[in-house]
C-alpha cells in the first residue's frame, strides 16, 4: 500500500494521457504521474533551489550530488550509470529557481535501477570536499604560480565568452531585481571562488527535503509501485515536515527604468549596439495571461502580420534582435523586444520606431482572421509531439513553484477561452496600450565593450596575485597537500561496482534491431505513412542536388535561408507571409549534406510545411507559391536580410571558434564535411566578405538576384520526393494535393550515389593541425581519424572502443584531473571518423599529450569484463532508441539515403554485443596511431603552448574576408 493520496485527476487528449497528481501525508512530498502508452517511461525529481548569491552554489550541488552517495559510494555513479543502463536520456539541469534530475528508459527493469540511483544521489549524497574541490573550484600552484582550476569554474568561464549569456543576465537584474533571477545560478567566475563546502552542505540542508521535492512520472506504469519505492528509500528516512519554499518574488516596480548593460565584444562586432525594451506582464501562474500573452508575441513580432517586426525589417537601419520574444521561464512573464546592429546615434531612432508603432498597432483593430490564425499556432505548439523525458521537464517549473498542475496542463480549455476572448472588440489593442502606459518597462542600451572580457581577466588574476603575494608558507603546504589528496582521490581503486551499482548486461539486451518504416530498398520515391502525429500533418519535399557544382554549394545555402523570408505568388513578402500564417503553422527549407556509408555523400534541400490536420489542404498552396513563385526581384527586401545575415555572423563568430576548427578536420576525413565547411566553415568568411561587398555597391545585388535565380532553377530540375505524414487517412490526401500543386517530378528514378572524389572534393594531402584563435577564457581541443565505416568488420569494434575510451581514461584524465567541462570520444560509423575532444578545458598541449596517453595506456592497461559490458551497452542504448511521429520517418529516410540496410544494421548490432578487449586494442593500434591523427583547436588566448598546431586569428581572417566594416 502507499501512502500516497490522490488530490486530483484529469483526463487531457491533447498529450493522450491521464494525469494523477498524488500527496505524501506525512512529508508534503508530491508525485505527478502521467500515464500514456509511451514506451519510453520517464522519472524526474524536481527541487526549488533559490540562491541569492551568483557563487554558483545550486550549479555546483547539481555536480556533486552525481559523485557518490550512501547507498553507492563511487566516485561517479551517474557517469558509471550512463554506461550500465538502456536509458534514452540521462541529466540533471540547474535552472535559476529550480534543479531537476530527470531520465528515461524502455526498459522497466532499467528504470527501477535508475530511480534508485537517483533518489540516493539527490536526499543522501556524500558531498565529499574532495569531492568540492574537484568540481567546484580549488587553488593550484603549478610551476609555483597559483592559480584556481574546477569543472564548474571552467565550464563557466567558457559560457561568460558568450555576450548572449551576459545580455540575458544583465536584463534580468534590472527587470527582476532582488530575487533570485536577479544572479547567475550557473555561477559567476569571479564569484564561485567565494563559494564554500559548508555553504553547499547548508544549501543541500535547507532545499532538498521531501516536503520541498515533486517526483514526476511518465509513461505505463503502477504510480504505486513508484511511490512504494520513494517511501522506502527516502521518505522513511525522514520525521519532520517543512513548510514548502514560496515561489521566487521579485521587488515591485513601476513606470520606467532606462539602464545601460555591457556586453563582451570582438573588433568584428564592438559597432553592434542594440537596444532592448522589456516589460513586465503579470504572473506567470496565471495561463489564461500566459496565453494572452503568448498571442500578442505573435501580433507584435510574428513573420506575416507581426507588426513591430515588420516596422524593424522595413526601418532601413538595424535588424530584429535575437533576444526577442516572450520568457514564461521566471514567475513573471516577461516581453523582449530588441534593435541590434546599431550605431549610438541610432538608438533614439530606435526606442521613438518601437514607440511608434505600439501607439499605431494600439489603435489598429486587427483583422479576426490573424488573431484566429495565432490561437491555432498556439495549439500547434501544444499538439507537437514531445519526448515524455522533455514534458516533464517543462512542467516541473509549474511544479516547484506549487501551481496547479492539472490546470496549468489544460490548454484545450486556456486555448478555447482564448478563442472566445479575441471576439471583444478591443480585446488586442488593450493589451498592447499597456505596453504604452502602466506596465513596468525597461528601456537598455546594450553596449559592446571590447575590454569586457580583458576586464575580467585582470579582476580574476588580481585575485589569484594578491592571494600567492600574502601566502604563507603554512598556506602553500596545505594547497599542494590538497592537491596531493585530491590527485589521490581521484586515483584511488573504487569499489566492485557490481557490489555496488545495478545495471543491465548485454545478455539482457534485445539482439534483433528495432525495425524502421518500411521505407527501404525504394528510399528514393514518395511515400505517404500513417503515424501517431497528435493530429498534426507533416509535408515534406526533398530535393536532390548532389550533382550541383562546388561553386554553388554556399549558394543553395543561402537560397535555404532567404527564401521562405521573401514575396511569393505575386505578393509582397509582408502580404505573403500573412498569407501563409492564415493557411498553415509553419514553413522551413534546409540544405543539409548526408554522409553515405561508403564514402560518398548527398547534398539536399528539404522543405517542410506542418500544419493542424484540419488545415492541412494549406499545405500545398504554400509549398507551391514558395516553389515555383519565389520573389527575387525585391532589392530592399534582400539587402536587408543580406545584412541582417552578415551582422549576425559576426557578432557571434568568436562564438562559432570550436565548430570552425572542427570542421578543418573532419573535412579530412568525411565528403559530407567537406560540404559543411564549404558552406559554414572557415572558406564561408570569403563568401560572407563577397555578399558585404555586392552590398557596398549600388547595383551590386544584381549578381547575387541573378545567382538565387541560378541555383533556384537548379532546385526545380533537380530529383525530388514527397513525404507526408498523418493520422489516419491524412497523409495519402496531403499527398495526392501536394502532387496536383507541384506538378510531375523532373525523374522519378533514385539520384545514383556521387563518389566522394566528386561530392566535397578531395581532401588536402598531409595532417591537418589548426588553431583557430578567438577570445576566451578557455580551450576546445579536437583529434580526428579517418577508420572504416559501418559495413566493415573492424567497424562494431569501433564503436565500442570510443565508449571505453571515454569512460575508462578521457573523462578522468580531461575531466577529473584537467579540469575540462567535457571529454568524450566518440565513433561516426556513417562517415568513418574517430574522434577525441575536450570542451571548455583550461588546457590544450596537456590535453593533446593526454589523449595520446590515453591511447597507449589502452594496450596495456587492465580492463575488467564489467567495463567492456558497460562500452558494448553504450553503444547499443544509442543505436535505435524508441522515437514516435515524424521522427520515426526521418530515422528511416536518414538510413536508407546513407545506404545502411536492415542486413548491416543487425550485423553490427551482433558484432558490438561481441566485441573482446582484443578486439578493442587491435583496431586501435592499426586504425588510431598518433601520427594519423588530425588535431584542431579553438583557443582561447595566444600566449599558450599550441602544441604545434598552425593558429590563425578569426577575426584577423574576418578582416581579410572584407568583413571588418560590416
Amino acid at each position: 500500500m502507499s501512502s500516497f493520496t490522490a488530490i486530483g485527476t484529469q483526463h487531457y487528449p491533447a498529450l493522450q494521457a491521464q494525469v494523477t497528481v498524488y500527496q505524501h501525508a506525512a512529508s508534503g512530498a508530491r508525485h505527478v504521474h502521467i500515464a500514456t502508452y509511451d514506451e519510453d517511461r520517464a522519472f524526474l525529481i524536481a527541487f526549488p533551489t533559490l540562491p541569492l548569491v551568483g557563487d554558483g552554489r545550486a550549479h555546483v550541488l547539481e555536480h556533486l550530488l552525481l559523485c557518490g552517495s550512501r547507498r553507492y559510494p563511487v566516485r561517479d555513479p551517474f557517469f558509471s550509470m550512463m554506461s550500465r543502463s538502456l536509458s534514452t536520456f540521462m541529466n540533471a539541469m540547474t535552472y535559476p529557481d529550480r534543479t531537476v534530475y530527470p531520465f528515461s528508459t524502455p526498459d522497466r527493469t532499467d528504470y527501477f535501477n535508475l530511480m534508485d540511483v537517483y533518489l540516493d544521489a539527490t536526499f543522501f549524497p556524500r558531498l565529499d570536499p574532495l569531492d568540492f574541490r574537484q568540481e567546484a573550484w580549488r587553488p593550484v600552484l603549478e610551476g609555483g604560480q597559483l592559480q584556481l582550476q574546477g569543472v564548474v569554474l571552467n565550464e563557466m568561464k567558457g559560457n561568460y565568452a558568450d555576450p548572449g549569456r551576459h545580455l540575458y543576465l544583465g536584463l534580468n537584474r534590472e527587470l527582476l531585481p532582488g530575487s533570485t533571477y536577479a544572479v547567475d545560478s550557473g555561477g559567476d567566475p569571479l564569484q564561485i571562488p567565494g563559494l564554500t563546502h559548508a555553504d553547499l552542505v547548508a544549501f543541500h540542508a535547507e532545499h532538498y527535503h521531501p516536503s520541498q521535492a515533486v517526483f514526476m512520472t511518465w509513461g505505463d506504469m503502477d504510480p504505486a509501485e513508484v511511490q512504494q519505492r520513494i517511501e522506502r528509500q527516502v521518505l522513511s528516512a525522514f520525521a519532520d515536515r517543512r513548510a514548502p519554499i514560496p515561489a521566487p518574488t521579485v521587488q515591485p516596480w513601476s513606470g520606467l527604468r532606462e539602464v545601460v548593460i555591457d556586453v563582451p565584444a570582438t573588433p568584428a562586432s564592438q559597432h553592434d549596439h542594440r537596444l532592448q525594451m522589456a516589460w513586465r506582464l503579470g504572473s506567470e501562474a496565471d495561463l489564461d495571461a500566459v496565453m494572452r500573452a503568448r498571442l500578442l508575441e505573435t501580433v507584435l513580432l510574428a513573420q506575416g502580420g507581426g507588426m513591430l517586426r515588420e516596422a524593424i525589417e522595413a526601418a532601413g537601419f538595424g535588424r530584429l534582435s535575437d533576444h526577442t520574444g516572450l520568457d514564461a521561464s521566471t514567475t513573471e512573464i516577461l516581453l523582449h523586444v530588441g534593435m541590434a546592429g546599431l550605431e549610438p546615434a541610432q538608438l533614439a531612432d530606435a526606442r521613438r520606431l518601437i514607440t511608434r508603432t505600439l501607439e499605431i498597432a494600439a489603435a489598429t483593430p486587427l483583422p479576426p482572421e490573424l488573431l484566429q490564425a495565432g490561437v491555432r499556432e498556439l495549439r500547434f505548439a501544444e499538439r507537437r509531439n514531445v519526448k515524455g523525458v522533455q514534458r516533464l521537464i517543462g512542467l516541473a517549473q509549474a511544479a516547484v513553484r506549487h501551481q496547479d498542475l492539472l490546470a496549468v496542463l489544460d490548454t484545450d480549455a486556456a486555448l478555447a477561452r482564448l478563442e472566445q476572448a479575441i471576439t471583444e472588440p478591443g480585446f488586442v489593442q488593450r493589451q498592447i496600450q499597456a505596453l504604452l502606459g502602466p506596465l513596468p518597462t525597461l528601456v537598455a542600451h546594450i553596449r559592446p565593450e571590447l575590454q569586457f572580457l580583458a576586464r575580467r581577466d585582470e579582476a580574476a588574476e588580481r585575485f589569484t596575485q594578491d592571494w600567492q603575494a600574502r601566502m604563507t608558507a603554512d598556506e602553500r603546504a596545505t594547497i599542494e597537500a590538497d592537491s596531493a589528496r585530491l590527485a589521490s582521490h581521484q586515483n584511488a581503486e573504487q569499489p566492485d561496482l557490481d557490489a555496488v551499482m545495478p545495471r543491465i548486461q548485454p545478455a539482457d539486451v534485445e539482439r534483433q534491431a528495432r525495425p524502421l518504416l518500411p521505407l527501404a530498398p525504394a528510399v528514393w520515391q514518395d511515400h505517404a505513412l500513417s503515424l501517431p502525429t497528435n493530429g498534426l500533418s507533416h509535408g515534406l519535399v526533398k530535393f536532390d542536388l548532389s550533382a550541383a557544382p562546388e561553386a554553388d554549394w554556399p549558394w543553395l545555402d543561402l537560397l535555404a535561408e532567404l527564401l521562405p523570408q521573401l514575396g511569393a505568388n505575386g505578393m509582397s513578402h509582408q502580404a505573403a507571409a500573412t498569407w501563409r500564417r492564415l493557411r498553415v503553422a509553419q514553413m522551413r527549407l534546409q540544405a543539409s549534406a548526408l554522409q553515405v556509408i561508403d564514402g560518398s555523400a548527398r547534398l539536399e534541400v528539404t522543405l517542410q510545411i506542418d500544419a493542424l490536420r484540419e488545415e492541412q489542404a494549406g499545405i500545398p498552396e504554400v509549398a507551391a507559391a514558395w516553389l515555383q513563385a519565389p520573389d527575387f526581384d525585391d532589392t530592399e527586401r534582400l539587402r536587408y536580410l543580406l545584412q541582417e545575415r552578415l551582422q549576425s555572423r559576426l557578432a557571434n563568430l568568436a562564438d562559432e571558434a570550436p565548430q570552425l576548427a572542427m570542421a578543418e578536420a573532419r573535412a579530412q576525413a568525411q565528403a559530407s564535411a567537406r560540404i559543411e565547411r564549404a558552406v559554414h566553415g572557415l572558406p564561408s568568411l570569403a563568401f560572407e566578405g563577397q555578399l558585404q561587398q555586392a552590398l557596398a555597391q549600388p547595383e551590386g545585388l544584381q549578381p547575387v538576384q541573378a545567382a538565387l535565380r541560378r541555383v533556384h532553377a537548379l532546385l526545380l530540375r533537380s530529383p525530388r520526393v514527397l513525404l507526408c505524414a498523418g493520422i489516419e487517412g491524412d497523409a495519402a490526401r496531403l499527398l495526392d494535393g501536394l502532387s496536383t500543386c507541384l506538378g510531375p517530378a523532373p525523374t522519378a528514378a533514385a539520384p545514383a550515389a556521387t563518389p566522394a572524389t566528386t561530392l566535397g572534393g578531395q581532401p588536402a594531402p598531409g595532417q591537418v593541425t589548426q588553431g583557430v584563435l578567438a577570445p576566451a577564457q578557455v580551450n576546445h581541443c579536437s583529434a580526428l581519424w579517418s577508420v572504416p565505416a559501418l559495413g566493415h568488420a573492424d567497424a562494431p569494434a569501433l564503436a565500442v572502443l570510443a565508449q571505453l575510451l571515454q569512460q575508462q581514461l578521457l573523462h578522468p584524465l580531461l575531466r577529473e584531473q584537467g579540469g575540462a567541462y567535457g571529454a568524450h570520444a566518440a565513433y561516426d560509423a556513417a562517415g568513418g571518423v574517430f574522434l577525441c575532444a575536450s570542451m571548455s578545458d583550461p588546457r590544450l598541449a596537456a590535453t593533446f599529450a593526454d589523449m595520446q596517453t590515453a591511447l597507449d595506456e589502452l594496450q596495456t592497461r587492465e580492463f575488467t569484463p564489467v567495463m567492456l559490458d558497460e562500452a558494448i551497452l553504450s553503444v547499443i542504448k544509442r543505436l535505435d532508441p524508441p522515437v514516435r511521429g515524424l521522427a520515426q520517418l526521418a530515422k528511416a529516410w536518414h538510413a536508407g539515403r546513407a545506404g545502411v540496410t536492415d542486413a548491416q544494421r543487425a550485423a553490427f548490432r551482433l558484432g558490438v554485443l561481441g566485441c573482446s578487449l582484443d578486439d578493442l586494442r587491435r583496431v586501435a593500434r592499426q586504425h588510431l596511431p598518433w601520427s594519423a591523427a588530425h588535431r584542431a583547436a579553438a583557443l582561447g588566448w595566444p600566449d599558450q603552448d599550441s602544441a604545434g598546431l598552425q593558429v590563425l586569428d578569426l577575426m584577423q581572417r574576418a578582416r581579410e574576408a572584407g568583413l571588418a566594416t560590416a
